[in-house]
């Protein structure tokens, strides 16, 4: 039975996800300390906010009463509205009269719609029931009752302007429509596909059109008025639906994909080409075009069944040419260097978007990006156009990359797998390819008009920045992570510029080798793995593992889970039982260490893993092939570690109450585990690609981020991304205080209240056990954390603007740059050898010795003049008693010349080689120099090291009277300085002192100095220094066996003498 398109006139869209009523205490955003405001009015949600209409009625309760009755009288109105369409069922049974009481009802309670812009609400999502219309199609009153439906129901799902109608028994027919926004309260309707019973999919007619205007809506009711003149109540009954995958989307990504690799150039109208024609018969590349909205395949029966079945369409990896063989690693492979070769060229048929912007004309894969995203979304581009036109402001619309990013992120965010299933499509890879160029480049230059004009463009050279690599590549589930993307692109990119074409396919397809690998793991072997994933193993007779206890190296399987460590020694007789290391204890260490026979520490080869000082497995990494097998280890075993410290800090228990509060919250261990399964999944396909970094723990984000500045708030962005939720209960409830609010003009931030993403995603202030949430960084993180103008699709997801986690891990990302910066100049100056670094110190304490030097000068008087200037000076400070203002006077002059050289530096007029230390190089040399050098080097040390022990033992000679005499005769002269300081002002003695320093170069004076130092020299040459006691080498072990003894020899004399005594007695 064929549904009436009068039926399916019942829709609308809207812009964004229903919010589950919070309550009073946490509703309002002025309540929280980290979102103190409310979204930017033109921030428009796709997905789930907090309710903006209840923020406004309840600013005009508080300033207009007026308000108050209108509130009660639409609570009232919709009361009556119920009551009189109860017993009508769902108006089959309405007489006339009954219809026009139920329409002047509706009226009036349209007249105080609390909602004056439906389509920008966030109330439409979810699944609605008909109770009322006077749709004679949909009511079926020509037919007996028994045949009618007994139920109707409407879901909307507004992340893909999409909507579903559904039939309950005895049919329950389907049919899926297209929703085009044509102002804040109306919608145009074009239905696309019925589905017989729910399961025959057949196609709309093209007359299958509409309009609607939603009159009225609130969280439990809406009104509908359609072109028809019909009147359509319904009332929410789930929130939380949402509407599956529809056919017609399904079909327009088929329909893409299998024409990507088509052969017939007559079909396609938007597609690769070879110049070659040679080669004209090969399988290639090909995007795909549209007449108007009419999609055409040869076989359209079959295609609607694939496309049902499969939305990853494993079709097309059957005919389609890798770039990459299974057999090989990173190398790519020679018989279709060509093809790649001729697939770098584009050839563009037909476009329907329009290519001029405010900005400048769309650039040529720019188009191309946009039309066929706006393909697999099920629409065209210039229809893409329009609704995003409709949904965002101007400035936003004006930027031609936040439409490529519109397109782009529309689709990816129908799917929230871990890794998305297109990836395996070698077309979805390279259109992931041109929308990265695209974004990069959205605007034409001159060489996009010469493509304009001849159709046609080549990807031959082209590299895909950082920047637009580190926006795009994040958003597709599994191929990258926002805290280590940039790191991702400094390994992918190497020694160039950019990525290029052949690089990203590799990477790709390495890294679906490696979760395909994962899949045939056996686990039948450890029965204890059941409820573990098996990531990696580690065995091989080229690269074998060897696991050292007691000087003893074992070789062994390696097996690496989400938990723990396996090792599986093999032993004369065969393979030994597996012993396992729990990676989920707290205070777990792991570190490079250097491994051999009796601690020799030849290998440095090995990774330690402790949890205290009698667990502890050594494991040593035989590499041959140069792959950094032992770091990347390394960095395995730390990602898991770091992941279980992660969600014991920031993560609620398992058992926590709380987590049935908040919807999705029992899920967010999940996403965290496989957060870190496909950091390591990368981090293999980069060994494969031999592509790492120096340290290969840059690449995986939980152990990256332990070290890396401003970590912590990129951990607290990702738990509100994991846990973070919409409330499906009151809080209150279920014995959780509510949350006492914050006037948003209080300046001092505490951590008082629940946390909120930018999604209206609540994450409790229950879960906060981490001390880092009342860091002054992190309050004053989350106190900006609210979006300007941008639409957001979902928690990770958001256009013309960043996600938390991205814009946490931005600040990281700045913040390690700048500690990188200075470690490397750091690094630069540690100088090889000793005659350097005694030059650079020369070089250093040159001011300080010109400083010495001409106080030399002062002292000898070579200058009179400045001498007796230098004194008048200075006993003017003192006996005009300006001695504490001396220091701070230093401090001032010091500010004020720092000061006065950055500006002039800033002013360029310094040069640019002010500030750099110079030094010169030491002179060539061959081996046997340099040891004889470093042998007079390390002399001298020994040396000094010798006369200044020498000193120290003369002065403990005279502290400890080692020299009655001498130790009475400095505590004489101690004891007369006290008195001359107690006695004598301070200043007095200050000016004694100089004039005695500034005297002793005078002739008068010469003699005396002299005889005076060397009456010193011969007091301190009597002096003996203490003596020292040598004992023999004896190793501890033995030294605490022979205390033992002694001790056991003790007490076995004790017990004797008290036995004698005792037979005496």
């Amino acid at each position: 039975m064929a549904l009436s398109p009068t039926f399916h006139t019942i829709l609308t869209t809207s812009l964004s996800a229903p919010s589950p009523k919070l309550p009073p205490s946490i509703s309002s955003p002025q309540r929280f300390p980290f979102l103190t405001k409310p979204l930017h009015p033109n921030a428009f949600n796709l997905s789930i906010s907090s309710s903006a209409p209840d923020q406004k009625w309840r600013v005009k309760v508080s300033f207009f009463p007026a308000f108050l009755n209108k509130g009660k009288d639409a609570k009232v109105l919709k009361q009556d509205l119920l009551d009189c369409i109860a017993p009508l069922d769902r108006g089959a049974d309405a007489t006339p009269e009954d219809q026009q009481r139920v329409d002047q009802l509706a009226s009036k309670l349209e007249a105080v719609n609390p909602t004056k812009q439906p389509l920008k609400s966030d109330l439409l999502n979810g699944k609605w029931e008909l109770i009322y219309t006077t749709s004679k199609s949909i009511l079926q009153t020509q037919r007996p009752k028994f045949l009618r439906s007994s139920t109707n129901y409407q879901a909307i799902n507004v992340d893909t302007l999409r909507a579903q109608n559904m039939e309950s028994w005895p049919f329950f027919n389907q049919v899926t429509a297209d929703l085009t926004p044509l102002n804040a309260r109306k919608v145009a309707v074009k239905f696309d596909y019925f589905k017989i019973g729910g399961l025959i999919p057949i196609k709309a007619p093209g007359r299958a059109r509409g309009e609607l205007e939603i009159t009225y809506l609130d969280e439990e009711l809406r009104i509908s008025r359609g072109d028809l003149g019909n009147l359509f109540i319904l009332k929410m009954i789930d929130p939380s639906y949402r509407v599956p995958l529809p056919v017609t989307h399904q079909k327009a990504s088929t329909f893409g994909f299998s024409h990507l690799i088509s052969s017939n150039k007559d079909v396609s109208k938007l597609g690769y080409f070879s110049i070659n024609s040679a080669s004209r018969h090969k399988l290639r590349f090909k995007f795909v075009g549209a007449h108007g909205d009419r999609w055409k395949h040869t076989n359209a029966v079959q295609e609607s069944i694939n496309s049902w079945l499969s939305k990853t369409q494993h079709f097309l990896t059957e005919v389609t040419l890798p770039l990459v063989k299974t057999g090989q690693i990173g190398k790519p492979d020679p018989g279709n260097e060509v093809d790649t070769q001729d697939m770098d060229d584009i050839f563009l048929g037909e476009q329907t978007i329009t290519s001029s912007m405010p900005n400048g004309n769309l650039s040529f894969p720019a188009i191309v990006s946009i039309e066929q995203f706006s393909r697999l979304n099920g629409l065209t581009g210039q229809k893409m156009q329009n609704i995003f036109k409709a949904l965002v402001p101007k400035p936003v619309y004006d930027d031609a990359r936040n439409l490529v990013e519109y397109c782009c992120f529309r689709f990816l965010s129908r799917d929230a797998s871990a890794l998305h299933p297109c990836l395996k499509e070698p077309a979805f890879q390279r259109l992931i390819f041109i929308t990265m160029i695209a974004w990069e480049n959205p605007y034409s230059g001159k060489n996009d008009l010469r493509a304009h004009a001849s159709r046609k463009a080549s990807f031959q050279g082209k590299l895909v920045g950082e920047e637009a690599f580190t926006r795009i590549a994040p958003a597709i589930p599994g191929v990258a992570d926002h805290p280590t993307v940039h790191n991702l692109f400094k390994a992918l990119a190497g020694d160039e510029k950019g990525i290029s074409l052949r690089v990203w396919l590799t990477y790709i397809h390495e890294l679906l080798k490696v979760h395909e690998a994962r899949k045939s793991y056996q686990i039948h072997e450890y029965p204890q793995l059941s409820e573990e994933r098996i990531l990696y193993t580690g065995s091989s007779r080229k690269q074998p593992v060897l696991k050292w206890e007691n000087n003893m190296a074992w070789p062994g399987k390696l097996t690496l889970t989400d938990k723990a460590l396996y090792f599986e020694a093999v032993g004369i007789q065969g393979p030994k039982e597996a012993i396992r290391l729990d990676l989920t204890e707290h205070g777990l260490q792991v570190k490079k260490v250097k491994v051999g026979p009796f601690n020799s520490g030849v290998f440095d080869s090995g990774v330690a893993v402790s949890s205290g000082p009698g667990s502890k497995w050594v494991l040593e990494f035989v590499d041959l092939g140069g792959e950094l097998r032992r770091d990347v280890w390394h960095a395995f075993i730390s990602e898991i570690i770091a992941l279980h410290k992660f969600l014991s800090e920031y993560g609620p228990d398992d058992d926590d109450q709380s987590l049935f509060q908040v919807f999705g919250s029992h899920k967010g261990k999940d996403k965290a585990t496989t957060g870190a399964i496909n950091g390591i999944a990368r981090l293999q396909a980069l060994q494969s690609l031999r592509k790492l970094l120096d340290d290969p723990i840059k690449l995986v984000q939980f152990s990256f981020l332990q070290n890396a500045p401003r970590g912590d708030a990129v951990f607290q962005t990702l738990a509100v991304n994991y846990w973070g939720g919409h409330l499906v209960a009151e809080l209150t409830d279920a014995g959780y205080p509510q949350a006492q609010g914050m006037s948003p003009c209080k300046e001092d931030y505490e951590i008082s209240d629940h946390v909120f993403d930018i999604d209206g995603s609540v994450y409790l202030r229950k879960w906060m056990r981490s001390p880092s949430w009342g860091s002054s960084a992190s309050i004053s993180f989350w106190k900006h954390s609210s979006v300007r103008q941008a639409v957001v699709l979902n928690k990770n997801l958001v256009i013309a603007d960043e996600t938390l986690v991205e814009r946490a891990a931005t600040i990281c990302k700045q913040k390690y740059q700048a500690a990188e910066r200075t470690q490397a100049t750091i690094d630069a100056a540690k100088l090889q050898g000793i005659p350097s670094n005694i030059d650079l110190f020369k070089e250093l304490i040159l001011p300080f010795a010109l400083t010495a030097r001409n106080f030399e000068k002062l002292k000898r008087w070579e200058e009179p003049h400045l001498t007796l200037s230098f004194l008048a000076f200075t006993y003017t400070i003192i006996f005009r008693n300006l001695l504490p203002y001396v220091f701070p006077a230093t401090l001032i002059v010091l500010a004020i010349g720092m000061l006065t050289l950055k500006g002039l530096k800033e002013q360029g007029r310094l040069g640019r080689s002010f500030g750099k230390v110079t030094i010169c190089d030491q002179p060539p040399s061959n081996t046997i120099q340099k040891i004889v050098a470093l042998k007079d080097a390390m002399r001298d040390v020994e040396c000094y090291l010798q006369n200044l022990n020498v000193t120290l033992l003369k002065l403990r000679t005279i502290l400890l009277a080692g020299q009655p005499q001498v130790t009475t005769e400095v505590a004489m002269v101690l004891l007369s300085s006290a008195t001359i300081l107690l006695i004598v002002p301070f200043k007095y003695v200050i000016a004694f002192l100089l004039c005695d320093l500034f005297t002793q170069e005078l002739k008068f004076r010469r003699e005396m100095v002299k005889k005076f130092l060397s009456f010193l020299k011969e007091r301190w040459l009597t002096v003996p220094a203490a003596p020292v006691i040598v004992l023999p080498f004896e190793d501890r072990e033995s030294g605490a066996a022979n205390q033992r003894s002694q001790m056991d020899r003790k007490s076995n004399q004790k017990e004797g003498r008290s036995v004698t005594r005792l037979e005496s007695f």
